[in-house]
């Protein structure tokens, strides 16, 4: 009898300690996902590829819901950034920053050399410097590799900067997948819109985040034709007092036949790029895209 007993605890153990070595094998998934967390007034956008690469562009403006947020999408004990991107230093973008690297490890931080100076990004490049993280000064037209198939190519600083304003110093990214653009405007206002048609650059996009949350000093009609996304994506609180989405800016989305999606209604919104077919988004509150 004890020998009997003695066999079914070790074949408990055994099945316990397969699955928590399974739990922390990384998780190989189908295409590359992006999520636009549901952080308040203020973006959080996470990336995640196939082997296990995973950027973080921008924290949103509290700790507690970031990392909140970042539990419900991340799997089960990942605990690692490998980079993080701070598209400027308004706090609705950096806010959960200094948390963050206190709660998870980070192999990275982009940033545009413009903001180091300015209030909130001191603190969080001290913090950086104690733990040995690589900070990196981002440059127009780099190409920073994810993996393969998978980069973010960085659409600005722009050569002459347009405005002394932390929104227009924003970082710029295109997301290059496989099958798909998404291009990532932070707080760019129309003035950076305007810059970015006149050098040239390449907009065209399957998916737009919107600029600053959709103010309508953002998503110019000239720009919105030159992306000419299918979908256009906002990161919104509910009921802000800015007013954002404006009236004006759905106005020109829905003229152009865009659909949009804003986290202050539709919940984390969720794309899921396959490598050989076109993304596909889903919401917490809405069903799979048309």
């Amino acid at each position: 009898m004890r020998c009997i007993f003695a066999s079914v605890i070790v074949s408990i153990l055994c099945i316990l300690t397969t699955n928590i070595a399974l739990a922390y094998l990384p998780v190989q998934r189908v295409g590359v996902s992006v999520d636009f967390l549901e952080v308040g007034q203020g973006d959080a956008i996470l990336l995640q590829t196939p082997t296990g690469r995973r950027v973080l562009i921008d924290t949103g403006p509290k700790s507690d819901v970031l990392l909140e947020e970042l539990s419900r999408v991340l799997p089960p004990f990942v605990n690692a950034l490998d980079m993080v991107f701070l598209t400027h230093s308004d706090q609705d973008h950096i806010g959960g920053t200094l948390a963050l690297l206190d709660h998870m490890e980070v192999g990275e931080i982009v940033l545009n050399d413009e903001v180091e100076q300015r209030e909130g990004i001191r603190e969080i490049l001290a913090k950086a410097q104690r733990k040995g993280i690589t900070v990196t000064h981002a440059r127009k037209d780099q190409d920073l590799r994810v993996e393969v198939g998978v980069y973010l190519d960085l659409l600005t600083p722009l050569e002459t900067p347009v405005a002394p304003d932390a929104n227009n110093h924003s970082l710029v990214l295109m997301l290059v997948l496989p099958t798909d653009r998404l291009l990532l405007m932070g707080d760019a206002e129309e003035i950076v819109e305007k810059a970015l048609l006149k050098e040239g650059s390449p907009l065209r996009a399957a998916f737009l985040k919107g600029g600053h949350h959709g103010s309508k000093t953002s998503s110019g009609s000239n720009f919105l034709q030159a992306v000419s996304p299918k979908a256009v994506t906002f990161q919104n609180g509910v009921n802000n007092t800015y007013g954002h989405p404006s009236p004006e800016v759905l106005s020109r989305l829905a003229a152009l036949g865009m659909t949009v999606y804003n986290t202050s209604i539709d919940g984390g919104i969720h794309l899921q790029c396959p490598p050989k077919t076109p993304c596909t988004i889903t919401t917490e509150h809405r069903a799979q895209s048309p």
